[in-house]
């Protein structure tokens, strides 16, 4: 794949550019580290605002890293706590990327369920998905 590198200054297009294979621009911009690791899949778990914090987030998001590093997939799949997604009510609310998949009133019973069929199967758990006005039914 090839990635077209403009170079900008102050909002002028400077008049050189060349085309470098994504790898060769990470591998310049991170010196003899190597190319940057990117997670197959990111999972935020709101663990603050009015609701999510008292629906057990906090533990959801212990469980999810626990089951990951049970199956050794915390290279492959990053769980993090995040703030308020602004859907107060409907938690405890997690969204999974990158294909933006939103989930609600998720329980620590859930957990296992989510991880082996969304996170490893690649299947969203259709009974917990969320579309901004509470659970898809």
């Amino acid at each position: 794949m090839q990635l077209r590198i403009l170079s900008l200054y102050w909002g002028c297009v400077k008049k050189t550019h060349f085309d470098v294979t994504i790898s060769d621009y990470i591998g310049k911009h991170r010196g003899d580290r190597g190319a940057m690791e990117v997670f197959e899949k990111h999972v935020f778990v709101c663990v603050s605002g009015k609701t999510c914090p008292k629906e057990g987030s906090e533990e959801i998001c212990s469980a999810l890293r626990a089951e990951i590093a049970a199956l050794g997939l915390k290279k492959q799949i990053r769980i993090n706590k995040s703030g308020c997604f602004d859907q107060c009510g409907n938690g405890a609310v997690m969204v999974v990327y990158p294909e933006s998949t939103w989930y609600a009133h998720v329980k620590q019973v859930d957990v296992k369920e989510i991880v082996e069929k969304h996170l490893v199967g690649g299947m969203p758990v259709e009974r917990l998905l969320y579309d901004g006005r509470g659970r898809c039914e």
